[in-house]
């Protein structure tokens, strides 16, 4: 059974856009706090989880390839966060 959540890497990259907005956005109105280290490690923690604990390494390059956009999505929601609460502490 084949299972195609996107056309194309031009629309994961869309949605990834969307959903990083909403979710950095719900993290600062539940009172989330940045944190550079956060930004650093828990992208690598995510890839790691996905292609190693998860076993994505089976699926081969496509596997990678999941586990890599898994990654960028904690990277750009981490720093969505951090130009809000950015942008918030300029506003004040």
């Amino acid at each position: 059974m084949y299972h195609y959540t996107y056309k194309n890497i031009a629309d994961h990259f869309n949605q990834t856009n969307e959903f990083t907005t909403l979710a950095a956005q719900s993290m600062v109105n539940n009172h989330g706090k940045f944190a550079y280290l956060a930004l650093l490690y828990k992208p690598f923690f995510k890839f790691f989880q996905s292609y190693f604990l998860r076993r994505g390494f089976l699926d081969g390059f496509a596997g990678f390839i999941i586990a890599l956009m898994a990654s960028i999505y904690v990277f750009v929601k981490y720093f969505k966060l951090w130009e809000l609460q950015k942008s918030q502490n300029i506003k004040k």
